[in-house]
């Protein structure tokens, strides 16, 4: 229940802000608007000091940032977009759980070969 009440908060915030159109995550990308590239620099502040940084391939970084630049969506943003009755959104995050589900099978093949 508790996840559902901070997911409910975060996409109304995420829909309020404006930060889940599309022109807002791309502004963010070019650095065009200051403010979302200041929330995107502050959650990545976040993530740093709350756990340690996964030093991985860079490649699925980079395919993920072509993806934002491509779609213009984050995939928190997705949900936010369905939520709001988007019906492009619904097919990227059909996209978006078939890239998950082939980034946890690689994970789970490396993870068996290393053992």
């Amino acid at each position: 229940m508790r996840s559902v009440l901070i997911g409910a908060v975060t996409g109304w915030i995420l829909a309020r802000s404006g930060l889940a159109s599309s022109e807002d995550v791309l502004h963010a990308l070019l650095f065009v608007d200051p403010s979302a590239a200041l929330v995107t620099l502050g959650a990545l502040v976040a993530a740093l000091l709350i756990g340690p940084v996964h030093r991985g391939p860079t490649w699925p970084a980079l395919l993920f940032g072509v993806g934002v630049g491509v779609t213009g969506a984050l995939p928190v943003t997705t949900f936010v977009q369905v939520g709001e009755g988007r019906l492009a959104a619904v097919a990227l995050l059909a996209g978006v759980g078939v890239g998950a589900w082939l980034g946890r099978a690689r994970q789970d093949e490396d993870y068996s070969r290393d053992k």
